[in-house]
């Protein structure tokens, strides 16, 4: 068995699972809702040790689910970038420029996700407690092992696309010339 076809027979796989996982998203999400999961009362732990305002509006707890959102938006790009990867190699168009730039916009996502999650928190952590009283507000900025994480995946998947677009580039050069 040849290479490219052990690379588009997992790539076949990998497409099937990342398109069953972007399907399932809105899906799962559309459920939460339904069932209150986002309700006033799940905050405590979603947020723990933050003490959320008394009076917390449901403008202020739509603003927070809102706010929140945003990271799984960029999750459903990487993850699409992720799929026409996939759909790239299924077809042998491996070292392309198509196949380069999914891969830049892949790296590029994560750092974003990384990013957004940091901001993200912050604001909604803001949100939560703009209601109490002077001296109990909090504003914190934070970042965990899974943010590092993300950022240095990220950063690696961007060089390896800008290292593809490179040699596909210096490729299409040296068959002009031959």
């Amino acid at each position: 068995m040849q290479p490219q076809d052990r690379i588009a027979r997992l790539s076949t796989w990998l497409h099937r699972g990342t398109l069953f996982v972007l399907i399932l998203i809105p899906f799962a999400l559309l459920y939460v809702l339904a069932s209150n999961g986002f309700s006033r009362e799940t905050l405590p732990t979603e947020f723990p040790g933050v003490t959320v305002a008394e009076d917390l509006s449901a403008t202020q707890l739509a603003m927070i689910r809102l706010v929140g959102l945003a990271p799984l938006l960029i999750t459903l790009f990487v993850l699409d970038q992720m799929r026409r990867l996939f759909a790239a190699y299924q077809a042998n168009r491996i070292f392309v420029a198509e196949s380069a730039g999914h891969l830049r916009w892949i790296g590029i996502g994560l750092v974003t996700l990384a990013i957004s999650q940091i901001i993200v928190n912050s604001i909604q952590i803001l949100l939560l407690t703009w209601s109490n009283p002077p001296g109990q507000r909090s504003l914190t900025v934070g970042f965990s092992d899974a943010e590092i994480g993300f950022l240095l995946a990220g950063g690696f998947v961007t060089l390896i696309g800008w290292i593809m677009s490179e040699a596909t580039r210096l490729a299409d050069e040296n068959r002009t010339f031959v």
